[in-house]
């Protein structure tokens, strides 16, 4: 009865360790057997009168690790301009002028794009800046 139970054990150890040793070399075990027609039939489990098949990974290689893509680098920050150093006057004249010009946009934009001058020399342009020639 002892060498029966040692036998027992001895096959249950031998098919764990057969199973253990298809997965570590990443091998699927399939066993075939075709029945009296010669038509094959495929099972995990093995069975009498079938012969083992050995099925290898699909894919062999591994995976190669992507890295993220590296952040964007920051814009350089642009030094201070000092108040009246040269280069701050000419921004400030810049943008003045950049404001003076929308503004001329605008007022053509509200005025139809056609303004009709009244008058001629001093008081045209006072009325154009908007101040009163102070005779009326």
């Amino acid at each position: 009865m002892r060498q029966l139970t040692t036998l027992i054990i001895s096959i249950v150890l031998l098919a764990v360790a057969g199973q253990a040793a298809a997965q570590f070399r990443d091998e699927i075990m399939v066993y075939e057997k075709k029945d009296q027609e010669g038509v094959p039939s495929y099972s995990d489990i093995p069975s009498q009168g079938a012969r083992p098949v050995i099925i290898p990974p699909t894919n062999p290689a591994d995976s190669v690790p992507v890295r993220p893509p590296a952040p964007p680098e920051p814009e350089p920050l642009q030094p201070e301009l000092q108040p009246g150093s040269p280069e701050y006057e000419q921004k400030v004249r810049r943008q003045m002028e950049e404001y003076r010009l929308r503004q001329q946009e605008s007022r053509r934009e509200r005025d139809g794009g056609t303004r009709r001058k009244v008058g001629t020399g001093a008081d045209a342009q006072r009325r154009e800046e908007g101040e009163s020639d102070g005779s009326r």
